[in-house]
C-alpha cells in the first residue's frame, strides 16, 4: 500500500474535505485487517485468509485515488492562481512530510533486525526501499510494503511535470490514456510472468484519482449524475468494492480479471465523490466521526509501522501484542517526527519561498480585477 495516506500539505487540509480522513482510516483498516489475520498466532481460521487478504491492496488502492485527487486538486489550483507550478515548492513540501517519517521507520527496522525482533535485513533488501524502487526490485516482508509508496513518488515525479508542461487539457488525455492501458499491461505482465508491482500495472488507480480532481466542476454541472450520486443506490459502493476485489484474485474470469482493478478505481472514485458531497446518511457520519477521522490522520504512520508487528514469519510479535504495538508506535512516529517537520516546513516556507508568494498575491489581484 502506500499509498502515502498523507499526500496533503498538511494534516488539516483533508479536514477541510469532508470525509476524506474517514476514508483514509477505513482504507489503512483493511490493510491492517489483511495483515493481521496473515500475522502469527492470528485467530482468524486458515480458510478465511483467501477472501481476506486482498483486502489489503484494495486498502491501496483506495489509497492510489484519492493521492491522486489530493494532489491534482492542489497542483490545479497553484496553475489556476498562478498560471505555473512551483516544482521546487512542490518537492520541499513532499520531502518533509514523507521522507523523515519514512527514513526514521527504517533505521527502526535496522535496529529491530539486528535485535532479532523481525526479518533479518540485508543490504539487497535495504536498497530498494531506500531508493523507492521496491515496486521494482521487491524486498523482504519487513519492508515489502514501500512498494505502493515507491508508486507514490513516481507519480510525484512525473505528474506535476506533465501538467508544467502540458497543461490540464493535455493532462486529461495522459491520465485518460494511463486508465486505458493499464489493464493491457497487467494482462501482458501476467501472461508473461511478469506480476509484479510495476508502476505502469497500477497506474490507472491514481490517474482515476487525478481525472476526478480535474472533471468534477463538469461533475457538478451535471444535475443527473448528481442526482444519481447523492441517491441511496451509493450505498451498494462497498458491497460492488467487495465482489470486484473477490474477482481479482479469480483468473478463470479472463478479461474482467484483468479490467477489475480499473473497475475498483472507478468505483472508488464515485464512492470519494459521493462521500464528499453527500451529508446525514449513516455511511458520511461514520467517516466523519471525531475517531475515525483521527485514525486517517496517522494513516501514514500506521501503514509504516503495522508492517513490523504483523509478520506471518517467525517473530517475538505474535496475537494480540502484535495489533496493540502498531497504533502506539505509529502516534509516537505521529508526534514525534511528522508533527514537528509540519511544523519545520511552516516555518521554513515562507522565508523561502518569499517570491513566490508575493508573486502568487499578485496573479490573485490581476484575476479578482479581471473578473
Amino acid at each position: 500500500m502506500s499509498a502515502d495516506p498523507g499526500d496533503t500539505d498538511k494534516p488539516a487540509r483533508s479536514r477541510s474535505i469532508p470525509s476524506l480522513d474517514g476514508l483514509r482510516a477505513v482504507s489503512i483498516g483493511l490493510v491492517v485487517l489483511a495483515h493481521w489475520a496473515q500475522s502469527r498466532g492470528s485467530p482468524i481460521s486458515a480458510g478465511y485468509l483467501d477472501s481476506i487478504a486482498p483486502l489489503a491492496t484494495l486498502g491501496v488502492q483506495i489509497f492510489f485515488v484519492i493521492s491522486g485527487f489530493l494532489i491534482t486538486g492542489i497542483l490545479l489550483s497553484e496553475l489556476e492562481r498562478t498560471r505555473r507550478i512551483d516544482l521546487v515548492r512542490f518537492y520541499f513540501r513532499r520531502t518533509l512530510r514523507i521522507f523523515p517519517a519514512f527514513y526514521v521507520f527504517v533505521v527502526a527496522a535496522i535496529v529491530f533486525s539486528l535485535a532479532g525482533f523481525t526479518d533479518k535485513l540485508d543490504a539487497r533488501w535495504l536498497v530498494p526501499p531506500i531508493t523507492y524502487s521496491t515496486n521494482y526490485f521487491g524486498s523482504n516482508w519487513l519492508l515489502g510494503h514501500t512498494w505502493s509508496l515507491a508508486i507514490e513518488e513516481q507519480f510525484y515525479l512525473l505528474w506535476p511535470a506533465i501538467l508544467l508542461l502540458l497543461g490540464k487539457r493535455k493532462g486529461v488525455w495522459i491520465a485518460v490514456a494511463a486508465v486505458v492501458l493499464a489493464p493491457a499491461v497487467r494482462a501482458y505482465y501476467m501472461e508473461n510472468g511478469l506480476a509484479g508491482f510495476h508502476f505502469e500495472a497500477f497506474m490507472d488507480g491514481i490517474a482515476v484519482g487525478c481525472l476526478l480532481a480535474a472533471l468534477q466542476r463538469r461533475i457538478a454541472a451535471s444535475a443527473i449524475l448528481n442526482r444519481v450520486l447523492r441517491s441511496p443506490v451509493l450505498l451498494v459502493v462497498p458491497v460492488l468494492l467487495l465482489a470486484l476485489t473477490e474477482a481479482t484474485v479469480r483468473p478463470r474470469l479472463g478479461p474482467l480479471f484483468y479490467a477489475a482493478d480499473t473497475l475498483i478505481y472507478l468505483t472508488i472514485a464515485v464512492g470519494i465523490y459521493a462521500a464528499i458531497h453527500r451529508s446525514g446518511d449513516p455511511v458520511t457520519r461514520f467517516l466523519n466521526h471525531k475517531a475515525v477521522a483521527r485514525v486517517g490522520v496517522l494513516s501514514y504512520s500506521i501503514y509504516l509501522w503495522q508492517q513490523m508487528f504483523l509478520s506471518p514469519f517467525d517473530t517475538p510479535f505474535v496475537f494480540p501484542w502484535n495489533i496493540l504495538l502498531v497504533l502506539p508506535f505509529a502516534w509516537l512516529s505521529y508526534v514525534a517526527v511528522e508533527s514537528p517537520m509540519l511544523r519545520l516546513r511552516q516555518r521554513l516556507e515562507p522565508r523561502l519561498f518569499r517570491a513566490t508568494e508575493r508573486q502568487e498575491a499578485g496573479t490573485a489581484t490581476l484575476v479578482s480585477i479581471a473578473g
